[in-house]
Parts: structure tokens; sequence; C-alpha cells
């Protein structure tokens, strides 16, 4: 496959330059891709229980305005 594609991909996912070099230079670079893409989906997992805690919040606060418990 070509490097440039390669390296491009790598990019558009946001991985860094030192990503880049390593997975370049990584003995096995699949296993390395592999790692790159939990350390992505760890992210995500992080970003999911974020958004959790604010739905949660806009749930409570619209429960509260519609039984007009909701205090200003």
């Amino acid at each position: 496959m070509d490097q440039r594609y390669v390296c491009d991909c790598l990019k558009n996912c946001g991985c860094s330059h030192e990503d880049i070099e390593k997975y370049q230079n990584h003995r096995q670079p699949n296993r390395y891709l592999k790692e790159l893409r939990q350390k992505q989906l760890d992210e995500v997992h992080k970003q999911q229980d974020k958004l959790a805690i604010l739905d949660q919040l806009c749930y409570e606060i619209k429960e509260k305005t519609i039984h007009g418990n909701y205090k200003k």
C-alpha cells in the first residue's frame, strides 16, 4: 500500500506526527494500528460518558420545567 496514502489516513484520523513515525518504524505496523485504534476508541468512550452526563442534565432540567419544580 502507498505510504503517502497511509500517512494521509493517519493524519485524517487525528494521529500525531509522532504516531505516524512510530507506525512507519514499527516492526509490526498492523499491531501498532490496532493500538492506535484502541486509543481512539478509548477517547470516544470518554466523550460518550460526557455526553451522557449532559443528556441527563438536559432531561432533568426539562422534567423540572414541565412539572413546575424548576427554580430560577
